[in-house]
């Protein structure tokens, strides 16, 4: 016999797929720009957000919400719209600033180096 698995609360984005809000993967994809020639974001695009999330700055990660109803995996607007402004709020702190390189860091090393040589340090 098989352990039931029951859910303690029910998510936000099922309640509002059940109001009639419901979107596939592909048709988020569709729905939103992208780089390519075909204008908008890969289906597969939208599948890793839901998986594996995109990294903030800070390092957590956000996730697009999405439930498996049957064989299928399904978000609502309303948690797109979630997503975004997760990513788009992250971004709008100050950014971390990137590690300098070996390379930067001897060469600004050598220079500070040279200014205080010919300053007489």
């Amino acid at each position: 016999m098989q352990a039931e698995i029951v859910p303690q609360t029910v998510p936000q984005v099922l309640t509002e797929i059940r109001d009639g809000h419901g979107l596939n993967l592909a048709t988020v994809a569709k729905q939103l720009p992208g780089n390519s020639e075909s204008g908008h974001v890969n289906p597969s695009t939208a599948w890793r957000w839901a998986k594996t999330g995109c990294r903030l700055p800070d390092g957590r990660r956000v996730f697009l919400e999405v439930v498996k109803i049957g064989s299928r995996w399904l978000t609502s607007k309303q948690a797109v719209d979630r997503f975004i402004v997760a990513l788009t709020d992250a971004n709008q702190t100050d950014p971390i600033p990137t590690p300098r390189s070996r390379r930067t860091t001897r060469t600004r090393g050598r220079a500070a180096n040279d200014r205080l040589k010919a300053r007489g340090y």
